[in-house]
């Protein structure tokens, strides 16, 4: 039996950035989140449509209660501005996960390259800024 696996990309509150390698099947990719991210999640979508109506953005996985409990995130905070254009009232908090937008039956995809290859830079530029 062949296994599916889905692309992702974790960014820490310090700016660190890791490539990661989920399970597609819900009930172990959900498991595999809840370690990433330190406990029970909620999706949150980042994006916008280009001007040929495609979309262009990603699934951030947040812990369900970080804004409490865990330190901001001002890096995946700025590149879920970039990516939606305007300027969020609020930041996001702990490790993030980034996967890519629903497909029409609302399973999370992998992350595509240009955005993985731009949270990376976007983050070790912002690093080196600090």
């Amino acid at each position: 039996m062949e296994t599916f696996m889905l692309d992702a990309l974790r960014i820490d509150p310090d700016g660190t950035t890791t490539r990661l390698t989920l399970p597609l099947q819900t009930a172990e990719q959900a498991r595999a989140l809840r370690e990433q991210v330190g406990g029970f999640v909620e999706v949150a979508k980042y994006g916008r449509t280009d001007g040929d109506g495609v979309a262009i953005g990603a699934s951030f996985i947040v812990h369900e209660t970080g804004a409490r409990d865990l330190p901001p995130n001002p890096y995946a905070t700025r590149l879920a501005a970039a990516l939606a254009r305007r300027r969020l009232p609020y930041q996001l908090h702990g490790p993030i996960v980034l996967l890519g937008l629903p497909n029409t039956a609302g399973e999370l995809g992998s992350l595509t390259g240009n955005v993985r290859d731009t949270a990376e830079a976007l983050s070790s530029a912002l690093r080196e800024a600090a």
